[in-house]
């Protein structure tokens, strides 16, 4: 039975509201917690923006470049943004984008106020900007009052599903590849199968990305969510059917069912992105995914997901430890890894605590060995107030 609440512990709605045109796709709030950054899209030329927006038109000629398509008048999409106040009222809105469909948009904020806009764009130009409009990806990072752009930069071909700030301010891209894409610094710089996870980093001030990946095997290994912990390693969680899927330190070392379905996985990324300290599979006889990713201030990585495997391994004393009913599996699932330690000094190494000593075993530039009695963390940043 699920624990109730009494009427007297229930919060009140500090507000509900409508944002008018819109389909909103992701939020996030603001360092100090008080305003609230929407993204999504519209093909409304009716969108209502604010007067201090970067962009006040729907495409390039105020009606979303309208075309006759075949069961008439047809809009193409922009990108949105808004954001609410502590009470709930509009303070900024703006249209986004360019002469083409500019959409599945996704945002991160940085603990000093500086906001990463991320999604997918056909425009030729996006925001008059030569380096956009590349029939992929756009990253636009905005200045902290919203009325520039400081960085705007695309990356041709893959599709967005997740994007993620790490302690430094660098910006984790997490995207499908159909095909061979431009790779930096690679842990896996060919294109293995039909889908491909591809990850990428993109470092304020930098033209292009810092390191850019493949991810996979010979089949479907499909990118859904990625999180990073306090020590800057990159967990991501998606679902393949590879049986080639590269693991390292595998709670389950092969795919657990036929290609025709797929398992979850579950891996681990160094700070840099080009060293892969943990991979598995999870799943079982039938098909699984995972969907979503967490980590808490100890470096545990949380997954969840669905699966239809009534097969797949519980732990003991589990809060279910069987999937459905008599009539079939269809579940959803979690499960927490709490031996992956991944903590690195500066850029350069990999570390993880040792099961004697205590102390933390560290991966240098050239896999040296390093010997250490604390993992640098990283100075954190200043949090800055409101942008208006």
């Amino acid at each position: 039975m699920w624990p109730s609440a009494s009427a007297q512990s229930l919060t009140r709605q500090a507000y509900s509201t409508f944002i008018p045109g819109t389909v909103a796709q992701d939020l996030v709030v603001s360092p100090k917690g008080s305003w609230v950054y929407i993204v999504g899209t519209t093909t409304s030329p009716g969108y209502p923006v604010t007067a201090n927006a970067f962009d006040r038109t729907c495409g390039t000629d105020g009606d979303c470049n309208a075309f006759q398509g075949r069961f008439g008048i047809e809009r193409r999409a922009d990108v949105v943004l808004t954001v609410l106040d502590a009470a709930g009222q509009i303070q900024y809105s703006t249209f986004l984008g360019g002469a083409g469909t500019d959409d599945n948009p996704r945002l991160a904020i940085a603990p000093n106020g500086t906001l990463w806009i991320a999604g997918q764009t056909s425009s030729p130009t996006f925001e008059n900007h030569p380096a956009a409009g590349c029939g992929g990806l756009f990253i636009a990072r905005f200045a902290f009052t919203l009325d520039r752009i400081e960085q705007l930069q695309c990356i041709s071909g893959p599709t967005l599903t997740d994007i993620a700030l790490d302690s430094e301010g660098d910006l984790w891209l997490l995207a499908i590849a159909s095909g061979p894409l431009q790779t930096r610094n690679a842990l896996q710089p060919n294109h293995a199968g039909q889908l491909d996870m591809f990850l990428a980093r993109i470092v304020p001030g930098e033209a292009a990305p810092r390191m850019a990946t493949h991810i996979g095997g010979s089949g479907l290994d499909i990118p859904h969510a990625l999180a990073v912990t306090p020590g800057g390693s990159i967990a991501v969680v998606g679902a393949t059917n590879s049986q080639n899927f590269p693991v390292v330190r595998p709670l389950h070392p092969s795919l657990s069912t036929s290609v025709v379905n797929g398992d979850a996985v579950v891996l681990v990324l160094d700070r840099s992105g080009t060293f892969l300290q943990f991979s598995t599979y999870l799943g079982g006889s039938s098909d699984d995914a995972a969907n979503g990713v967490a980590v808490d201030g100890a470096g545990n990585v949380y997954a969840t997901g669905q699966t239809r495997s009534p097969d797949m391994l519980v732990t003991e004393g589990a809060a279910a430890g069987r999937c459905g009913s008599a009539s079939g599996c269809f579940d959803g699932f979690v499960t927490k890894q709490d031996d992956v330690e991944i903590f690195q000094l500066g850029r350069s190494f990999a570390c993880r605590r040792g099961c004697g000593d205590g102390l933390w075993w560290c991966r240098g530039e050239h896999g040296l060995p390093r010997h250490t009695d604390e993992p640098d963390q990283g100075e954190d940043q200043k949090s800055a107030g409101e942008p208006f």
